[in-house]
């Protein structure tokens, strides 16, 4: 039985492959991207992107970036995208217009990978770089997340008081030092910290 390549691979990449109307309007929703944001294809198809994965604090950037890619036919960027059970992750999105027959954008492709494993490790390296011997010489526990909640520096007085290994932290969410009953709540309190920052 011949395979279809073409379908194979749209299916089978790790990465989001979503096809939208100019408007934004999901058409099509890979298993990759069911994947990368918890959605189902059946969920998404029909809805916007702007209303299911783009956080509020984003909704300017996304309408930026979408227009970029209707005018000048290609845009790319790195942002932050909010899955189904309210987690952030960072993608790195590259979007084509597609034209039909007649020269008018039918639709836009667009590629998303997610990249928050990269992102954590590159901020741990900037703060551990500025941070790191001062934040171990302090008696108190720290714990320093990045915008999507996950942890890119916890000191080693931290570490011992969770009862973690050097490094075991780096990169979960920071709602895993918190009872499961929490959770939910939590993560809501920190996307509305992080939409409006200020000491609490």
């Amino acid at each position: 039985m011949p395979m279809n390549f073409e379908q194979l691979v749209l299916n089978e990449t790790p990465e989001a492959v979503v096809v939208t109307t100019p408007e934004g309007i999901v058409v099509y929703w890979n298993i990759g991207a069911e994947n990368v944001f918890g959605y189902a294809s059946s969920e998404i198809l029909g809805r916007s992107l702007n209303d299911t994965i783009v956080p509020v604090d984003r909704k300017d950037e996304w309408r930026k970036s979408l227009q970029e890619a209707i005018e000048t036919g290609f845009a790319t960027y790195e942002s932050v995208r909010q899955r189904k059970d309210g987690t952030l992750v960072y993608v790195d999105s590259t979007s084509k217009a597609i034209r039909g027959g007649d020269g008018r954008i039918e639709f836009v492709l667009s590629s998303k990978k997610d990249v928050t494993h990269l992102k954590v490790l590159r901020d741990a390296k900037v703060i551990e770089a500025k941070f790191s011997n001062l934040l171990e010489s302090t008696p108190d526990a720290i714990v320093m997340v990045n915008q999507t909640g996950r942890i890119v520096l916890a000191n080693g007085q931290a570490e011992k008081l969770f009862g973690y290994q050097h490094g075991e932290l780096r990169g979960k969410t920071i709602e895993v030092l918190l009872p499961k009953r929490l959770h939910h709540a939590h993560l809501r309190h920190r996307s509305d910290y992080f939409s409006q920052p200020r000491a609490r």
